[in-house]
């Protein structure tokens, strides 16, 4: 199993295409693709997504962990660039 945080308070990464936000997501990679909460920005989160080689066609479920903007702000974003998720 692999974990890509792909949006989160701070940038971690010595990558100067990733930005940072108030906010949490991550890409899961095991038997599915799987994004876990989409931050507060969807247009961050997709930018963040393609600079970490991350492609929203391959994700095959999003989980919203909680109700808070930071969380699943980015969701509307998102789905207009993923194919049919759960």
């Amino acid at each position: 199993m692999r974990l890509t945080i792909v949006y989160d308070n701070e940038v971690f990464e010595e990558n100067p295409n990733l930005k940072s936000d108030w906010g949490f997501s991550c890409f899961i990679e095991g038997k599915e693709k799987i994004l876990f909460d989409t931050g507060t920005r969807g247009d961050i989160l997709v930018s963040n997504m393609k600079a970490l080689n991350v492609d929203p066609r391959e994700i095959n479920k999003i989980v919203i962990s909680h109700e808070h903007f930071d969380h699943n702000g980015g969701l509307g974003e998102v789905l207009k660039h993923t194919k049919d998720v759960e």
